[in-house]
């Protein structure tokens, strides 16, 4: 034999001889050995084979006759020959483990008993073999998963736990325990380690989910996230998942999982949410109108002035495809809608009720400078699209408010004309005037008239490109210009009263005040400009001869006290379309046509008034009169 394989000698005589010694055993030994599932053979002193029970065949793959008479070396591996041929042939009961060759050349872990027998004076001696591979293999196989799950639980990234409900014992792997800050052997392996540690906001909603799960014979999983006090006292956000087994009836029997630091991804998305709420604050305070399209074709968002524009609700347009969208939007436009919601695009709304879209949209404003009127004018929104590549959005659509745009063209015309208008008459009269003095000759009187004409039609023309250049200025918020002192409010308005009467000496201007006790921090300059202007106004729409009253009135208390310049003509008055456009620049009533002016008066009277942080309040009716009171605060500015 070679050192893996079996050469079979062909010795005929030994052979022969062996072989009827081994046909003359007793029969009833023969059927026991025949049952018996371990291995017996026997061998003579030179350790040639005389026996092998029928279980030799299925151990080794020889058959009974291939066996006889073959040295029992020769099925031993070479490693093991010396040794255990030795103990084979030995006259000592004896046992060992020693390594077969079989016929299909695999090498077999056999546990080998030698048994010595005296009967009749007879030494009677015979060997048993039990295979003890598949042992010996279960035994490693069972070694390695202990020592692959000692590794998987230390090294591990998740915390590993254990639970068997039948016996109610736990096991927290070391890793587990890690998590926490703790070393193995400081935390015991038992629900309270866990329990104790769970944060009290969570703690009944995790036991109530827990309880579910454990009585519900269908569920087969247990998922929850919570938090966990490490040892520094600091929660630690974990991912709790494990599976459960349970026995015939539907009772647990076993439950086992692991815990994930879910920490950072907590943090992570604590992040994301401020981002979501900052970018959402800045959305919903764009003046733009702003739609969100995904990638389903469908609405995904709107922002709150978009809202404001069209009078829709959220509930309108979310979920809405570009069709339906259009749909809404032509509903509720002005002719000459668009055929699609492309850039350039421009719709045209008539606006509903600011006041009642502020109700539902308590942060949204309009700004002070916006032109445009909840009773007048129509919104007009451009349109501008861009397509994104994001996971989620497609399609982001601007509604821009063209409305002051559009609105401050219409007023430039309108101011270019009225203008033209208005400045042409004076200059007309100057150069009409100017015209006849060079070519005629007048006596000194008529010569004196047409003198006083054109310083009249000079001090117009003055004052309306003065009036257009300080509001101008306010306008660009040059501050420099205003020159804040306190000052006794009575005191400035018997100057304004006195410059104007000046000017206007038919003019008569009733002061109503006895007393001056409001002292305020104003421009005194401005302040008497801007009553020039109302007194100016009250003349001019006022019947001949009639009496300007001019008061001082106050409301509030202490930081919230105002004082108001009330005063009130007996004009034509004006109507409730009037008073909403009378701050408009270039702006005239319909009951202006034949008296001189541009429409900047009341203009300029609200940038000064604003200016100094304060209101204007008018009341009027047509036929009756008009009441403006200037409120301005007490406190210091």
């Amino acid at each position: 034999m070679n050192n893996t394989s079996i050469t079979l000698r062909e010795d005929a005589p030994n052979k022969l001889k062996h072989y009827e010694l081994a046909t003359a055993i007793d029969v009833k030994l023969k059927f026991f050995l025949e049952q018996s599932s371990e291995v017996i053979f026997t061998v003579d002193q030179q350790g040639f084979i005389t026996f092998v029970s029928p279980a030799w065949s299925l151990l080794t793959g020889y058959a009974f006759n291939e066996s006889i008479g073959q040295s029992i070396r020769d099925f031993i591996h070479p490693d093991d020959v010396i040794n255990c041929f030795r103990l084979f042939l030995g006259e000592e009961n004896n046992c060992f483990y020693v390594q077969f060759i079989t016929k299909q050349q695999q090498i077999l872990l056999l546990g080998a008993s030698v048994h010595i027998m005296i009967e009749d004076n007879v030494l009677i001696k015979f060997s048993s073999l039990v295979n003890l591979t598949g042992h010996i293999r279960h035994q490693e196989a069972l070694k390695k998963s202990n020592e692959r799950f000692y590794l998987a639980t230390t090294v591990a990234i998740d915390g590993l736990w254990d639970w068997n409900a039948v016996t109610q014992e736990w096991y927290l792997s070391p890793r587990w325990k890690e998590m926490l800050g703790y070393d193995d052997d400081e935390l015991a392996n038992d629900y309270a380690t866990w329990h104790e540690r769970l944060h009290p906001d969570e703690a009944a909603s995790v036991d109530h989910a827990l309880k579910s799960v454990l009585n519900d014979v269908t569920k087969e999983d247990y998922q929850f996230v919570h938090r966990l006090k490490n040892k520094a006292g600091a929660w630690v956000w974990v991912l709790c998942h494990a599976k459960i087994i349970r026995d015939q009836q539907g009772k647990v029997e076993h439950m086992a999982g692991s815990i994930t630091d879910i920490s950072l991804l907590k943090e992570t998305e604590k992040q994301l949410s401020n981002r979501q709420q900052e970018l959402d604050a800045i959305i919903n305070l764009s003046p733009d109108g702003i739609v969100t399209i995904n990638h389903g074709g469908r609405v995904q968002s709107v922002n709150a002035m978009f809202l404001t524009f069209t009078g829709l609700t959220a509930q309108d347009v979310v979920g809405n495809t570009e069709a339906q969208l259009l749909a809404k939007l032509k509903a509720i436009s002005l002719p000459d809608c668009p055929a699609e919601i492309t850039t350039g695009s421009v719709f045209k709304f008539l606006p509903v009720p600011i006041s009642a879209h502020l109700a539902h949209q308590p942060n949204v404003g309009l700004g002070k400078n916006k032109v445009v009127n909840q009773l007048g004018s129509s919104w007009v929104l451009k349109v501008n699209v861009c397509e994104l590549s994001t996971d989620v959005i497609r399609t982001v659509m601007y509604f821009q408010d063209i409305t002051q745009e559009i609105e401050i063209e219409r007023m430039k015309y309108e101011f270019l004309t009225n203008a033209a208008h208005e400045l042409r008459t004076p200059l007309s009269s100057v150069f009409g005037f100017t015209e006849l003095l060079i070519t005629r000759q007048f006596d000194s009187k008529t010569q004196q008239d047409i003198f006083v004409n054109l310083h009249h039609q000079a001090q117009f023309l003055v004052k309306t490109l003065n009036d257009i250049l300080e509001l101008a200025k306010i306008e660009a918020r040059l501050s420099k210009e205003f020159h804040l002192t306190q000052y006794a409010l009575g005191a400035v308005i018997k100057e304004g009263i006195a410059l104007f009467t000046q000017e206007h000496s038919d003019c008569v201007i009733n002061y109503l005040a006895t007393a001056d006790v409001s002292w305020l921090f104003i421009d005194a300059d401005y302040i008497k400009q801007a009553l020039f202007q109302v007194f100016s106004n009250a003349l001019k729409f006022s019947p001949e001869g009639s009496i300007i009253t001019v008061d001082i009135v106050g409301r509030g208390e202490g930081l919230h006290e105002q004082v108001g310049i009330a005063i009130k003509d007996v004009g034509v008055g004006m109507t409730q379309n009037d008073l909403n456009h009378i701050f408009e620049r270039f702006w005239r009533g319909s009951n202006t046509h034949n008296i001189a002016g541009i429409g900047i008066g009341m203009a300029l009277v609200h940038e000064i008034i604003n200016f100094h942080r304060g209101h204007i309040e008018i009341t009027s009716e047509p036929g009756i009169g008009t009441e403006v009171v200037l409120w301005l605060n007490t406190d210091a500015i």
